[in-house]
């Protein structure tokens, strides 16, 4: 054996390399060779074995390196809330149904003696988390390894833990209860997720996470998942945030409510990413005397009620921002825009390389005819001196009134976009044309996504050319007299010829754009050089939210989709 595999740090990047799910195609196979290198000599057993259970998606490994007369082989279950908790959705994919999957039964529970004969194994394991590998479910009485004076001696090392891993069958794994009762003094991130039995049981409970119990926490992120067709009411949540000083990052569901606690949760003075909902009666009272307010932070997520609310919440936060993100439940006119577009300025003054703004109302169909609600184009002249801009996000009740000239200067402000979003009312005639769109293009090389109304009536003189590689999503709002379609669909196609997604809105649906779809879909590339990418078309009617019949006759894409899916769908 050469002289370089008997240095211990040398074996254990080559190991970890082999066993790095983004260095294969087929993770379960770098699995099995980094076996083999287990099995090959003593020198490479030890850190082969540490790669192989450093990051576990299941107990089932563990369990079968049990007697075989613990456990057995059964078929998975169908339950599509756990189905949900273990794919992120409720739908099967085809793919998913050809593997046969199973469970593993335990009958007679495992002493205590025999779960801890696992230790030469257990203490290798550093997080239990989602793995590329599709291993089986296990049953409730492995769930038997959580007791207190077994969990933290069986999983000395462990750092990461995400019970959403536990949730397959054929029950739900309560992750506060089993937390209660523990002690984790080097657990550093933890996850899980409250399923809707809570709620069925006492929608009125607050339940006591233990936070004490993981004092050297620093990734703390809960989700709560619900039936979308019932309406629920928010799962109380009571969370002492001092007995976790070292919390740099923690995300909370919508469904959430923590405002016995937010007080403690705003004082954290090592918190970088926040991702939360304030109670429509918050109010931050400072005192001089009292710490500075969310000092670290650098990521924030929050929906709030009014946007004022979150405009407010910004102003007492100190720290250098970077990504800031207002979901708003009650519409805002365009003063409330304004003053928050100040509090960005402010915050860029303060922190230069601040590079996302994200502000979404959750009613995405109401429109307003009130003018309050329409935004000048000069309310955005406070975040043109954002240099480093590469997100903005903006939806509005409103008419955005911004034309190709505010749009080169948009480009000229912002050349490192990579995603710019601007939602509307469509009220009146777009003032925004191909000729601004393509300007934009031009200006801003690394724009990946686009999302905008445009006028497509008059189509630019000039020949068009290729303006970028990188634009792979376009969302326009149109109107387009009879005749123009496929001209316009031609443009496009060669304007961005990497485009992957083409979602145009159209406030006149017609077969025009139909027939363009397959114009989209149909015609090579214009540079053969470039290689082709899939494509995917989605056409919508913005008056009627209903599909565009009758479908036009020939071949199309086999990713088009001719009607009005749901807003929340989209890819944008």
């Amino acid at each position: 054996m050469h002289a370089c595999l008997r240095v211990p740090d040398i074996l254990h990047c080559i190991i970890g390399f082999s066993k790095d799910d983004r260095n294969s195609d087929h993770p379960d196979t770098s699995y099995k060779d980094v076996a083999r290198l287990a099995r090959t000599c003593k020198a490479f057993k030890d850190p082969a074995l540490d790669a192989l259970w450093r990051k576990q998606s299941s107990l089932s490994p563990l369990v079968m390196c049990l007697p075989n007369r613990f456990w057995t082989r059964g078929n998975r279950s169908q339950n599509p809330v756990l189905r949900w908790l273990r794919w992120g959705s409720s739908r099967r994919d085809a793919d998913r149904d050809k593997v046969k999957v199973v469970s593993l039964t335990m009958k007679p529970p495992p002493s205590l003696q025999d779960w801890l004969s696992l230790k030469r194994y257990s203490r290798r394991i550093q997080a239990f988390d989602s793995t590329p590998l599709d291993l089986p479910g296990i049953c409730s009485n492995a769930l038997h390894v959580f007791q207190p004076g077994l969990f933290p001696e069986l999983f000395p090392s462990l750092r990461t833990l995400n019970f959403d891993v536990f949730n397959r069958e054929p029950s739900y794994v309560r992750p506060i209860w089993l937390l209660t009762p523990m002690r984790l003094p080097h657990l550093v991130h933890l996850a899980f997720t409250i399923c809707e039995h809570h709620q069925y049981q006492d929608p009125n409970e607050i339940l006591q996470l233990p936070l004490a119990c993981a004092p050297s926490l620093q990734t703390l992120r809960i989700d709560a998942v619900f039936d979308v067709n019932r309406r629920i009411t928010p799962v109380h949540l009571a969370a002492s945030f001092r007995e976790t000083p070292y919390l740099r990052i923690l995300s909370l569901s919508r469904n959430l409510d923590v405002s016995s606690n937010l007080r403690e949760m705003i004082y954290l003075q090592n918190l970088q990413e926040l991702t939360v909902t304030l109670p429509d009666d918050f109010d931050i009272d400072v005192h001089p005397s009292m710490q500075p307010i969310l000092p670290s932070l650098r990521y924030l997520d929050v929906t709030v009620g009014s946007l004022n609310q979150g405009t407010n919440f910004l102003s007492f936060i100190s720290s250098e921002l970077g990504h800031v993100k207002i979901s708003h439940r009650l519409p805002a006119i365009w003063s409330d825009i304004y003053q928050l577009f100040q509090a960005i300025y402010r915050i860029y003054r303060r922190f230069p390389d601040f590079h996302t703004l994200i502000v979404e109302y959750s009613d995405t169909i109401a429109l307003s005819t009130d003018p309050s609600f329409d935004l000048p184009r000069w309310i955005l002249k406070p975040l043109l001196a954002c240099r480093r801009l590469r997100v903005f996000d903006l939806t509005s009740r409103g008419m955005l009134g911004i034309n190709d000239a505010f749009i080169a200067q948009i480009a000229l402000a912002w050349p490192d976009l990579e995603t710019f979003h601007l939602r509307g009312s469509q009220r009146k005639l777009s003032r925004v044309t191909l000729r601004g769109l393509r300007e934009l293009l031009r200006s801003c090389p690394r724009l990946l996504s686009l999302g905008m109304e445009v006028d497509t009536r008059v189509l630019p003189e000039e020949e068009p050319e290729m303006e970028t590689l990188s634009l792979q999503s376009l969302h326009i709002t149109t109107i387009g007299r009879e005749g123009v379609h496929i001209r316009v669909a031609q443009y496009l196609r060669v304007l961005a010829p990497r485009l992957q997604v083409l979602c145009i809105e159209s406030v006149r649906p017609d077969l025009g754009w139909a027939w363009a779809g397959n114009v989209l879909c149909d015609q090579p590339s214009p540079r053969p050089t470039q290689p082709m990418v899939a494509f995917h078309l989605l056409l919508l009617s913005k008056e009627s939210y209903r599909p565009l019949l009758p479908l036009p006759d020939g071949p199309r894409c086999a990713g088009c989709l001719w009607m009005e899916p749901c807003f929340s769908s989209l890819p944008w």
